[in-house]
């Protein structure tokens, strides 16, 4: 998922039916920012992950929130995770499509385990 360049993908306006997965924020939820480590800990990511990604408009970008300080508003890291949790599914439902699978499975094969040891010394063969 691109976010733009220019702060406009902040704007009430934003059909957030352009994105899979995602819901309109509530609007009795106040706008709350989550610092670094609380990013971290809610992508799983790593700091320079984050950067990177942003970087390369994959990612929300950081609000200003003081000379040295920024933060991420919790509803746009919110919809990242919504967003990438989507595109799992997504691509999960296709390849099951293109999978086949029957309920069954694949019982006609066997496993090596259900075989049972393949050995072709003299003495296993006199049992």
């Amino acid at each position: 998922m691109k976010y733009p360049e220019d702060p406009g993908h902040l704007s009430q306006d934003r059909s957030f039916a352009e994105v899979p997965g995602c819901q309109q924020p509530d609007p009795a939820k106040p706008m709350r920012f989550l610092r670094l480590s609380a990013v971290q800990d809610r992508t799983g990511l790593s700091r320079s992950s984050i950067y990177r990604l942003m970087g390369a408009n994959d990612f929300p970008k950081a609000v200003r929130l003081a000379t040295q300080g920024r933060g991420w508003l919790e509803s746009e890291v919110d919809r990242w995770i919504a967003g990438r949790v989507a595109e799992r599914d997504s691509a999960v439902e296709g390849w099951l499509a293109q999978a086949e699978v029957t309920p069954q499975g694949n019982r006609g094969a066997m496993t090596a385990i259900e075989q049972g040891p393949q050995c072709t010394s003299p003495i296993h063969k006199l049992s």
